[in-house]
């Protein structure tokens, strides 16, 4: 299971406002199910930002009878035949092509706040800066269409070293180029990461994730604000058995761990299935009581962890800590999977 804790992320948003100043507009990033931890229960919990982030229609639709649909900011351009409900909601969306921007007009039958999607150098979705002005100027003649703002994505952002950070510089001269004399509300490209190392390239709005999360994108990152671990993940025993010198546990072909002496296993309701990974095996370790508990097997829906020398009671039902955020946390879980925390974080399900 997962616990979100409200009032840490509650901490953290205004940890990060506080840091970007109070002229500075703070879009939580909410997309992935906001990073697996529950997009309704963000929405709920953020209702009150002036723009909430999510990935596609799909998750803005989930979201609309929580959420002002005007305040869903849809971070990429969603698919063509994405228009119709995006004129049915009056969702804010990114746009980059003129067909979408074509089509998105038609549909709708009340103005449409969108933001143009800049491709500065991330080299994914965008239009190419020399572009924008066209852009902006023949999107006048649709009268469906507000263009609210523009944005851009960094490359580099987490990187302080010096080739980055010219790329990074780069990256704003060509923004800042691309929508000089533009009339726009709102200008941002900065996200977590860069509102750490980019402090001056705030704008007038950023887009937070991971920091909303109570993660650091970097350690270093800790130095220049404080934020909260927001979530627990726990399992629960269901099975406990007593091992024998040489007894095996777990697929031989996925190679099996051989008790070395007398051991007593625990099995536990989660696996690689719920977004683990067998690498997990090699360092991973659950905490059982207070204390770890080595991992020595997993399979799709279950792992095995050795508790020979817990001490105290051990039954049945009990609570086993996968992040407890004092002895494990997201990105020691991320590490002994082999992935990113968010890649974790996205792919983790729960079921009982």
């Amino acid at each position: 299971m997962m616990h979100v804790d409200a009032g840490a992320v509650k901490y953290n948003l205004a940890q990060i406002q506080k840091l970007v100043g109070k002229d500075v507009l703070v879009m939580p990033v909410i997309k992935a199910n906001a990073y697996g931890m529950g997009i309704e229960f963000f929405a709920e919990l953020l209702k009150d930002s002036k723009f909430l982030g999510v990935a596609d229609v799909n998750e803005a639709i989930q979201i609309a009878n929580i959420v002002e649909p005007h305040k869903i900011f849809i971070l990429y351009q969603p698919p063509m035949d994405a228009v119709g409900e995006i004129a049915k909601y009056g969702f804010t969306t990114a746009v980059c092509e003129m067909d979408f921007l074509k089509s998105l007009n038609k549909a709708a039958t009340k103005p449409i706040n969108v933001h143009m999607s800049i491709d500065t150098g991330l080299g994914v979705l965008g239009i190419q800066p020399g572009e924008v002005a066209g852009f902006y100027n023949a999107a006048q003649a649709f009268k469906n269409i507000n263009i609210g703002g523009a944005f851009s994505q960094f490359a580099a952002h987490e990187s302080l070293d010096p080739a980055d950070i010219n790329f990074s510089n780069s990256q704003v001269t060509q923004f800042h180029n691309a929508t000089k004399g533009l009339d726009l509300k709102y200008k941002h490209i900065s996200c977590s990461a860069a509102i750490i190392t980019r402090p001056d390239d705030n704008m007038d709005l950023v887009r937070v994730g991971c920091l909303l999360y109570g993660i650091y994108p970097q350690d270093f990152f800790k130095k220049h604000i404080n934020v909260k671990p927001v979530c627990k993940i726990s399992c629960q025993i269901i099975a406990i058995k007593d091992l024998e010198l040489g007894d095996m546990v777990g697929y031989r072909h996925a190679g099996s761990f051989k008790a070395k002496h007398k051991t007593t296993n625990a099995t536990v309701n989660i696996g690689y299935a719920q977004g683990l990974t067998r690498s997990i095996c090699d360092k991973g370790y659950f905490i059982v009581n207070g204390q770890r508990a080595p991992i020595i097997s997993i399979s799709m829906n279950i792992c095995n962890i050795d508790i020979t020398n817990i001490k105290g009671n051990v039954k049945l039902g009990d609570e086993v800590l996968i992040v407890d955020n004092k002895m494990t946390s997201i990105e020691d879980l991320a590490d002994w999977c082999g992935v990113g925390f968010d890649e974790l974080l996205t792919h983790l399900t729960f079921t009982s």
